[in-house]
């Protein structure tokens, strides 16, 4: 009965969401645009790096940036079906009371994260341009790709 009442409320909850095509939409951009902003940087997989290590922190980087976005709208949507519960039994309200707060600190986490990750590319791929090969610096003869009279 426990189960039954507390898994009843939580679907309750759920079904109160707000379904606007809006929210739908913003919750769609939140999820999309940190995942394709790091799916450019995953090209970079298996690019030359100094270190072995910044190879590994840039492999890091890209996936967490990848899935912030689904992180913050789960967190988003774990704070608003938990806002909406009516708690019944005050053992299960405490251990709720617990997983909120630990959702409330995952959010600044995941947008630090977030931040500190673009932080990061921006300034390994200024860095990686010291370490080029001399060829990358070679002017191209653009005449030769160019039709023209002679």
């Amino acid at each position: 009965k426990l189960m039954g009442g507390l898994l009843g409320g939580v679907t309750g909850a759920a079904s109160h969401l707000s379904d606007s095509s809006s929210d739908i939409a913003f919750a769609a951009v939140v999820v999309c645009l940190p995942a394709v902003y790091g799916l450019v940087h995953v090209f970079g997989w298996n690019a030359q790096f100094p270190t072995m290590v910044e190879r590994i922190l840039w492999r890091i980087v890209t996936v967490a940036i990848c899935s912030c976005g689904a992180v913050l709208e789960v967190v988003s949507m774990s704070i608003r079906i938990l806002d909406k519960v009516e708690w019944r039994v005050k053992a299960v309200k405490i251990l709720f009371e617990f997983v909120y707060g630990f959702v409330v600190v995952v959010f600044p986490i995941t947008v630090a994260l977030y931040l500190l990750g673009t932080l990061y590319i921006l300034v390994e791929s200024i860095r990686q341009l010291f370490y080029l090969p001399p060829e990358a610096f070679v002017v191209a003869s653009w005449s030769n790709y160019f039709p023209h009279f002679s």
